[in-house]
């Protein structure tokens, strides 16, 4: 499902440049291949027909992402190296809390540990890269606070 915003960021970039007949074509295509990729998994087990969903999401980004690539120069390795430091501090996040879980037994103690520790971790890699979303965020709820604080 990580892929699913970049489909859709894509899909929408084609809309606003009025390629709705690219979008059309598109979906035709990725929609056969979604219905092979299911009548053909469903011969086997519920782990491989997940297996066979996560092909069809990248293969679903790499054609979304080839009309991008023809319209704005902005195709699929410039919009991964954009989400990449995203990515990393996810996956570091995603370890981390796994860590939390397999070394703590109690699964109530875990769970908030690993809240507590993850978001501190995520917040924290943001301030450190100064990252696009976190600065707007911050800012964001700097302007709400005061705002309300006025009023």
């Amino acid at each position: 499902s990580m892929f699913v915003g970049i489909t859709m960021i894509n899909l929408n970039l084609l809309y606003v440049k009025g390629r709705s007949d690219l979008v059309l074509r598109l979906e035709i295509i990725k929609k056969c291949i979604a219905f092979a990729i299911v009548f053909i998994t469903a011969f086997f087990n519920v782990k491989i027909m997940c297996y066979g969903q996560v092909a069809y999401a990248i293969i679903a980004v790499i054609l979304n992402t080839t009309y991008t690539k023809k319209l704005l120069n902005y195709g699929f390795w410039k919009q991964v190296r954009t989400i990449l430091p995203y990515l990393i501090i996810s996956l570091a996040i995603m370890a981390e809390a796994l860590l939390i879980c397999h070394l703590i037994a109690n699964d109530w103690i875990a769970l908030s540990l690993s809240v507590a520790v993850c978001a501190l971790t995520y917040f924290s890699a943001h301030a450190i890269i100064k990252s696009y979303a976190f600065t707007e965020a911050k800012t964001f709820l700097y302007d709400l606070i005061h705002r309300r604080s006025a009023v």
